[in-house]
């Protein structure tokens, strides 16, 4: 049971054998800031309790990295930048092992056939061959008139068979005013002769020391046995200046009116117009 008494005095309540004294309620914050002369509304007087902002603080430490994230989409290419400076040009690397060798080609075509060789040394007699049988007489024929002078010659009398008689000789004979550009006891060897109007042409010292190369019994049907038995092969290449020099040939012999291009060292050119 509490009994009131006066304002400021404590009230007593006894219940179940303890004592509960309570004060007098007191104003709020509020209405004692009023007391003391603060003017405005309780929000106002809210507002007025927060003070200005305070310093930062000092920097935590950082903390542990978090886990990655997942990858973003890609983004939009870049325009593209001007192109560099030229770098400067590297070393020669060191050279490489050789390769192992290529597989032969195919057996190119015939060449055109060789310059004639000089005519081989007569070779020795051969044995006497057996007696043959005796033919039978032939029709005794009309031969020489009889008669003539030392000096004379047999000479046609007229177009028909075996008309013949004895005549003086008329013209020729004695000594030629010149041979080829050349007079006295003249000796022709085949320096003095042209053959750019023959068909059959002269071989150089060089071409027979070539020829003589090649062995007894060579094979020399195709290109590549030619190559095989003597490395030289004539190439007629007419006016085509770029015909192929042949794979292998140690020497080839140009024939044409164009200067081969593919010549090399070691081969010759014959000139089809005689300018060289």
């Amino acid at each position: 049971m509490s009994t009131p008494i006066a304002e400021g005095i404590q009230q007593e309540t006894r219940i179940a054998g303890y004592v509960e004294r309570k004060g007098v309620q007191g104003d709020s914050a509020y209405v004692v800031a009023v007391t003391k002369g603060f003017e405005g509304t309780e929000a106002e007087w809210f507002a007025s309790l927060q003070g200005a902002d305070g310093s930062d603080g000092a920097n935590g430490a950082d903390g542990s990295d978090g886990a990655d994230g997942s990858d973003g989409a890609p983004g939009a290419d870049g325009d593209t930048g001007p192109a560099g400076a030229p770098g400067t040009n590297g070393t020669n690397g060191a050279d490489g092992t050789n390769g192992s060798d290529g597989e032969d080609g195919a057996t190119g075509l015939t060449g055109d056939a060789g310059l004639k060789g000089d005519t081989g040394d007569a070779g020795a007699p051969g044995a006497p061959g057996a007696d043959g049988t005796n033919g039978a007489d032939g029709a005794d024929g009309a031969g020489l008139p009889t008669g003539g002078a030392t000096g004379q010659v047999a000479s046609k009398a007229s177009g028909a068979d075996f008309d013949v008689e004895w005549a003086d000789p008329s013209g020729g004979g004695g000594a030629v005013d010149s041979v080829n550009g050349e007079t006295g006891a003249v000796v022709l060897d085949a320096d003095d002769i042209d053959d750019a109007a023959t068909t059959n042409k002269f071989a150089t010292a060089a071409e027979k020391e070539k020829l003589a190369g090649i062995e007894a019994g060579a094979d020399v049907t195709t290109q590549a046995k030619v190559i095989a038995a003597s490395g030289f092969i004539v190439v007629n290449h007419g006016a085509t200046a770029g015909t192929a020099r042949p794979s292998g040939a140690l020497s080839v012999y140009w024939k044409g009116s164009v200067t081969p291009t593919n010549a090399t060292n070691g081969d010759q050119w014959y000139d089809t117009t005689g300018d060289v």
